[in-house]
């Protein structure tokens, strides 16, 4: 489509709304704190201060890249601002920008400009998005990062140029120090570059060796440094604790909540896998001949080859590995690439329609229950923003947290309780509110996972070789992975020092 500069203009006061609609509720609620987001937070402070990546349980930073706590802590050495304020400044300017190159993509690649439009305005109200840009997390980043991914090779398809090739590369070495799932976007572009049709062979395959060494040094450099440091490539990983038919159906869920209310089960899940299986194979059938297929899959092919190879790649990593259930989290980066398929698909239902008799008025009818359709994402922001703005934000975040009875009494006994090394079951409460280092208290099991850690009684009461012990326990929040308080008094000899409704605090020398 041939856009104006008021379009352009359009897209940007959307994008600003949404940029402004995120700074506002994170400066007046704070911004959301989930457990990775603290120890982004303090892993920014250390490189800040010099310390290095390490986080605020005094361990070498291993489990996910370092791109995020990085620009976290660039902020802190230039502004003088602490992570937990920029990080919703950040989040803010890269929701803005998410939904410009989300709203000018659409303009480029649709042929209806108030649908563009419709497609801008569901990336700023969805509750996918609002939820995801209310937390300091790495994948607000990595958002941004896909995108800056697909428009690049978009660019690069239709003029070739080596400047392209590199920004398309630099892209990708920046999301693969983002998030380690950004390697997928490696060999996605690669297969993009490889059955691109533009240029000979030869040229593809130079230019596919210059993407892929250049994407791929960032993140090796990354691994090398972690094997040095800890002696494994990304941190220990464990057995998932949900299989493969599990995390299929997690992923359906999920996707199909972006767009209505509903929801499937495992037994209804192989006839929705069978219909989508004949849906393609039906369309494949019917457009082969014409070459319209061969077309819109050129077209679209780098989007396509993504949604497939990160689903993939999720869906059998949740099954192999243990960490968060597939939910809004996890998929939100295929949020874009999705939302534009289906307004594609509808873009060429509108050119379809104008066949028909009355075409104008039946397109007006579409693009009204589209506009009515906008209520539900909005709605359901609308309620999320309320519970937002209800606690005070998210988690960590919440204003609660400060005047619990546990945390008073540290900060009230903290000469007293200098040179105790600090164990809890909620340690990110301890460094946000107290200030102190702490390590998690043993735990039985992996994160989120079946597997048992090799530990013997012995082991779990030496409390990592320290001396002097303070074990912080507090009673709201139960994480099953951990030895429950009970277990640990019966296995480890400690004195209570303190009491209340909301926790217990105890200590322990090793002689």
């Amino acid at each position: 489509m041939n856009y104006r500069p008021v379009h352009k203009i359009t897209i940007a006061v959307i994008a600003f709304l949404g940029l402004s609609i995120i700074l506002l509720l994170s400066r007046l609620y704070g911004i959301g704190l989930l457990s990775d987001s603290v120890y982004y937070v303090s892993v920014a402070r250390h490189i800040a201060c010099g310390n290095g990546f390490v986080g605020y349980d005094g361990y070498n930073y291993v489990l996910q890249p370092p791109l995020y706590p990085f620009l976290l802590a660039a902020f802190k050495i230039i502004f003088n601002i602490d992570p937990l304020i920029s990080a919703a400044y950040f989040n803010a300017l890269l929701f803005g920008l998410v939904i410009y190159l989300s709203g000018m993509f659409l303009l480029k690649n649709l042929n209806s400009f108030p649908l563009a439009i419709i497609g801008t305005i569901s990336i700023l109200v969805s509750f996918v998005f609002i939820q995801i840009f209310l937390l300091a997390l790495s994948e607000t980043l990595f958002i941004l990062l896909v995108l800056l991914y697909l428009n690049a090779l978009y660019n690069y398809k239709e003029k070739g140029r080596n400047a392209d090739l590199i920004y398309l590369s630099l892209s990708v070495a920046l999301a693969c120090i983002t998030r380690y799932v950004g390697i997928i976007l490696i060999f996605s572009g690669v297969i993009s570059i490889l059955f691109c049709r533009n240029g000979n062979f030869k040229r593809k395959l130079i230019h596919s060796i210059i993407y892929f060494s250049i994407s791929i040094i960032p993140a090796g450099l990354w691994i090398l440094r972690n094997i040095l440091t800890s002696g494994s490539f990304v941190g220990q990983r464990a057995a998932s604790s949900y299989n493969f038919r599990e995390n299929l159906l997690f992923y359906f869920n999920s996707v199909l909540r972006w767009f209505m209310p509903f929801q499937i089960n495992l037994q209804v899940l192989p006839l929705i896998l069978i219909i989508l299986s004949i849906s393609i194979f039906m369309i494949t059938v019917l457009n082969y001949r014409s070459g319209k297929m061969i077309l819109v899959f050129n077209r679209f092919q780098p989007i396509i080859i993504f949604i497939m190879f990160y689903s993939a790649i999720i869906i059998i990593s949740s099954t192999t590995t243990a960490y968060d259930k597939i939910a809004n989290r996890l998929l939100s980066p295929v949020f874009v690439p999705v939302t534009f398929l289906l307004l594609v698909f509808i873009d060429y239902l509108f050119l379809w329609i104008k066949k028909f008799p009355y075409q104008k008025f039946i397109s007006l009818l579409f693009l009204l229950a589209l506009i009515y359709w906008l209520k539900y994402p909005l709605m359901e922001s609308i309620y999320h923003v309320k519970e937002y703005s209800k606690h005070s934000g998210l988690v960590f975040g919440r204003e609660i947290w400060k005047d619990n009875s546990v945390i008073k009494y540290l900060n009230d006994n903290n000469k007293s309780l200098t040179g105790y090394s600090f164990f809890s079951n909620v340690p990110e409460v301890i460094y946000l509110y107290a200030d102190k280092e702490t390590k998690w208290s043993p735990a039985r099991t992996f994160y989120n996972s079946p597997q048992l850690l090799p530990q013997n009684d012995s082991q779990i009461g030496n409390w990592n070789g320290c001396n002097k012990v303070c074990l912080v326990w507090f009673n709201s929040i139960n994480r099953n992975f951990l030895f429950s308080l009970d277990e640990l008094k019966g296995r480890t000899t400690m004195q209570k020092i303190f009491q209340s409704k909301e926790g217990e605090i105890f200590t322990s020398e090793v002689k």
